[in-house]
């Protein structure tokens, strides 16, 4: 199969964030790796890199260690958080859920 590669693909391997396209294949694997190879997140803190981003959608890939706590987040419309490695506990107002690798929180809009 032949790798199509958009305008968009490569200036997000160069660190531009203009990532709205109309087809966009985003490759998980290269943004962990990504995450682990920086400064911030050997020193646990939270590293998060936008892969997708439109009008009505964004997609942000968090690389987040063990121990480690991420500070409150606005919410903006509806949430959905995929767990890929390890397990999480996710807190919302006076809620809280454990989710582990190959699980899906769903947040809808309030």
């Amino acid at each position: 199969m032949d790798q199509i590669i958009t305008e968009a693909a490569i200036q997000q391997t160069l660190g531009d964030r203009v990532i709205d396209t109309p087809l966009h294949k985003i490759d998980i694997n290269f943004f962990l790796k990504k995450i682990k190879k920086d400064k911030s997140w050997k020193e646990n803190d939270p590293k998060g890199i936008t892969v997708f981003k439109a009008d009505d959608m964004r997609i942000v890939l968090y690389g987040i260690r063990k121990g480690t706590e991420m500070i409150k987040q606005k919410k903006d419309g509806k949430i959905t958080v995929q767990v890929l490695e390890g397990r999480i506990q996710f807190n919302s107002g006076d809620q809280s859920l454990k989710i582990r690798e190959g699980q899906i929180l769903v947040m809808p809009e309030s």
